[in-house]
């Protein structure tokens, strides 16, 4: 987890960053918490297009990247891309 790894070497503070992998169970779980705001999704276009549209049915922030190569992470004003 280089991106994980990153954040803490530039003093992200514990908990702010969450990176999880897990199948269809781990998603909807994610989409229902009402404690989780925003989530960002990496992956295919058939589950992403899933995740955009439950996760926004339910308020939550989604950004989708599907069939993305070159993933952004905004932390204002910078920004650290991973290829």
């Amino acid at each position: 987890m280089i991106l994980a790894q990153l954040a803490q070497e530039a003093g992200v503070p514990d908990g702010v960053l969450q990176i999880i992998h897990g199948a269809a169970p781990t998603v909807n779980a994610l989409l229902d918490a009402p404690e989780v705001k925003a989530l960002s999704f990496v992956g295919g276009d058939k589950a992403g297009t899933y995740v955009h549209q439950r996760g926004t049915h339910q308020g939550k922030r989604i950004q989708s990247n599907m069939q993305a190569k070159n993933h952004c992470v905004s932390t204002y004003p910078r920004c650290v891309f991973v290829d």
